[in-house]
């Protein structure tokens, strides 16, 4: 089943959905979340998903032919209950030189939630440096009563670009024992357009990200 949620849009996303689901292959099913922000819109879809499994994509990624696939084999062979791929980038347009092989190049690219850990397939532990992201990201359903949902303090609101969600849910499920599983066979492609490329895009991550993580560090102490 393929779940779209409209998180409080105000154009015709819901006649759009519901155009599109008269001739899908499969079942789509449209929700409408009214609390602005990815992780409500995210946990909205685990609670209307009916399977064992849910995969995220964000609305700016397109999945290449045998995404499911490729997840689902993953989550087969390692017995897993996290599985993450890559994420490639679509520019819009030819990016800057210091966006696409600039010494920095590779640390912008994780603030654009781009990830490719190689050809080969990898278990990830809470102690090899490797992140995986939710426009790419599926789990065992399973998993959210024992770990929780998505934290809705963190993730991203409109222009509000926070983030962090996909670590604070990774991290739990590392504390928790769960096996989160690499593959190189599940990809998406993730649109990056002009506002993106710039580096007034960058200053205001870094400076929503510093506003969020004084907010969890709470007051300072002396």
């Amino acid at each position: 089943e393929i779940v779209v949620v409209d998180n409080n849009s105000s154009d015709q996303t819901r006649a759009v959905v519901q155009k599109a689901a008269r001739g899908a292959r499969w079942p789509v099913r449209y929700a409408f979340e009214p609390a602005q922000g990815t992780t409500y819109a995210r946990n909205r879809g685990i609670q209307e998903a009916q399977g064992e499994f849910v995969a995220f994509a964000d609305d700016d990624v397109i999945p290449e032919p045998g995404w499911v696939s490729g997840i689902m084999e993953a989550f087969d062979t390692y017995d897993a209950d996290c599985v993450g791929g890559k994420v490639l980038p679509s520019w819009s347009s030819p990016p800057p030189r210091w966006l696409s092989q600039g010494r920095h190049h590779t640390a912008l690219w994780t603030l654009l939630a781009l990830l490719d850990l190689g050809p080969q397939p990898m278990v990830l532990t809470a102690t090899n440096g490797h992140s995986l992201y939710g426009a790419n990201l599926a789990f065992r359903k399973t998993v959210f009563d024992e770990i929780g949902l998505f934290s809705t303090h963190l993730g991203r609101r409109g222009s509000i670009l926070f983030s962090g969600e996909d670590i604070d849910l990774l991290t739990r499920l590392f504390s928790a024992g769960k096996r989160v599983v690499y593959t190189p066979r599940a990809v998406v492609h993730h649109q990056i357009g002009p506002e993106r490329m710039r580096m007034s895009y960058f200053r205001r991550w870094k400076f929503h990200s510093g506003r969020q993580a004084s907010s969890l560090e709470g007051p300072a102490r002396r």
